[in-house]
């Protein structure tokens, strides 16, 4: 068996963070439809996450390749 190679984003790179939120957001959308406690707030919460870290990415210049 050969070893393969490992295509796993760096940690702290903005797709893995963007990830990461997304997975946040339809976490809480799963337990809004599940009727949970707190399902709202917490959906809420997860795309203000979302919007802060979407504008703050807008605001970083543009690395051309």
């Amino acid at each position: 068996m050969t070893p393969r190679k490992s295509t796993a984003k760096a940690p702290g790179s903005p797709s893995m963070r963007s990830e990461r939120l997304k997975d946040e957001v339809y976490r809480q959308m799963y337990r809004l439809e599940a009727h949970r406690p707190g399902a709202e707030l917490s959906l809420s919460i997860a795309l203000l996450r979302v919007w802060i870290a979407s504008d703050s990415e807008a605001e970083k210049p543009q690395s051309r390749e």
